[in-house]
């Protein structure tokens, strides 16, 4: 899919990162007269300033620094951090007052003048999103409400009902995706501790409880129709993993997995 760039044509190079980035979840771009280093050298990939743009963002920066040499790039800012890949990692940029002037809601991504031997025939375009962040640190953000799906007073006890708070990526927000290959589904363990997210089938209650191995632990992350969304499935019950009373719901909440990265704030 290609991406629509407002305010001008950009090179070539700088036009095919702009359309890989749509399977990341990028959704508008932009440049200017002005812009640095030039309007065809530069873009803006903008994304909304909250946990769920925060990880759209990490992921462009980190397909950016992947794919570095390919399509030319010289430096990457996103949310007053700048990486020119030389070594130096992501450094801390001055405040310059203002959300977006401090890159909080956009992407900006500088390129080389040209690439030489440059070829959209040789771009490999990312797919689609599946889950990745197994194994890693996550925040579950329900779309609907904007905060996260919490453990009330960080309590690690068989049976602590989960609740709803506002996103601080604390312990008690923590949790990591375990795979289960036979059906695809994963465990969703709470960061730190053996206790799993464990649907009571009596009442439809979430929960924290020791692992045990059946369906009503396994969850089933359904991609949504916006990249790194999911629809979170029990495969005991079939119905989704909610917030309200931490109940799970026939109707699906939309949840972000945010994965914690501790470079940015």
């Amino acid at each position: 899919m290609a991406a629509n760039v407002r305010g001008g044509t950009v090179k070539p190079h700088v036009q095919a990162f702009a359309d890989a980035t749509v399977a990341l979840g990028a959704t508008s771009w932009g440049t200017y007269e002005g812009h640095q280093p030039t309007r065809d050298r530069a873009l803006d990939l903008f994304v909304q300033n909250n946990p769920v743009g925060k990880a759209t963002g990490d992921r462009i920066t980190s397909f950016a620094l992947d794919n570095w040499r390919k399509f030319g790039l010289e430096y990457v800012i996103f949310r007053r951090f700048i990486n020119s890949n030389d070594g130096r990692g992501w450094r801390q940029m001055p405040d310059r007052g203002s959300p977006t002037a401090n890159h909080m809601d956009h992407v900006h991504a500088s390129f080389k003048v040209d690439v030489p031997g440059f070829s959209t025939q040789t771009v490999n375009y990312p797919v689609p999103l599946v889950p990745t962040n197994l194994g890693q640190p996550i925040v579950l953000v329900p779309l609907s409400v904007s905060r996260a799906l919490d453990v009330p007073g960080n309590a690690r006890t068989a049976g602590q009902k989960l609740g709803i708070w506002e996103l601080n990526a604390g312990p008690a927000q923590l949790f990591r995706q375990t795979p289960r290959a036979a059906n695809a589904s994963q465990i969703i363990v709470l960061d730190g501790s053996e206790l799993v997210i464990d649907e009571r089938l009596d009442d439809g209650t979430v929960q924290l409880w020791p692992y045990h191995g059946r369906d009503n632990q396994q969850w089933v992350f359904e991609a949504a129709e916006i990249v790194g969304v999911w629809r979170i499935k029990n495969v005991a019950s079939g119905r989704y993993l909610g917030w309200v009373g931490s109940a799970t719901q026939t109707t699906p909440t939309y949840f972000a997995t945010v994965l914690v990265d501790q470079r940015r704030g």
